[in-house]
C-alpha cells in the first residue's frame, strides 16, 4: 500500500502504542512485523525532518540551533514550512499486514490511534450455516 510519509509516522506510533499491550501470539507477531517494515522507512523521514530543522534553524555563535519555547527557532518559516508539508505528503510504498479487529477488542485504544491504523484493521470472517 502506498503511505504518505505522516501516515507513516502515525502508523508506526499508533502500532508502538499497541506493541506495549498483551495481545495474542498472532496479533503480536503481526504487529511486530509492521513495525519492523515501517522503521526503515521512519528512520528515514526522521533523518530528512532533522536535516530541514538544522538548515532553516537559527544558529547561534557556537553554530548551535537557537531554542525557542519549545522548538527551534526557524529562520525562514514559509520555506521551511513548504519543504516540510513537501516531505510529509511524500508517498512511498509499505507492505503491512492487516489486524484483525477482534483482536484488539479487550483492550482500550484511542481514537486517534484507530483512526491511524483503520487502513489495517480487518473484520473477522465469519461463516454462516443454515
Amino acid at each position: 500500500m502506498k503511505l504518505k510519509a505522516l501516515d507513516i509516522l502515525n502508523t508506526y506510533e499508533s502500532l508502538a502504542k499497541l506493541a506495549d499491550k498483551e495481545l495474542d501470539l498472532q496479533t503480536a507477531c503481526t504487529i511486530a512485523k509492521n513495525l519492523q517494515e515501517l522503521a526503515v522507512t521512519k528512520e528515514v523521514i526522521d533523518k530528512k525532518r532533522t536535516e530541514l530543522i538544522n538548515k532553516y534553524a537559527e544558529k547561534n555563535a557556537n553554530g548551535t540551533p537557537v531554542q525557542e519555547g519549545d522548538g527551534i527557532k526557524i529562520t525562514d518559516v514559509p520555506s521551511f514550512m513548504q519543504h516540510m508539508n513537501d516531505l510529509l505528503a511524500a508517498e512511498t510504498e509499505v507492505t503491512l499486514s492487516p489486524i484483525s479487529k477482534s483482536a484488539l477488542s479487550e483492550i482500550k485504544i484511542s481514537p486517534k490511534d484507530i483512526l491511524s491504523l483503520t487502513n489495517l484493521l480487518k473484520e473477522d470472517e465469519t461463516t454462516c450455516t443454515q
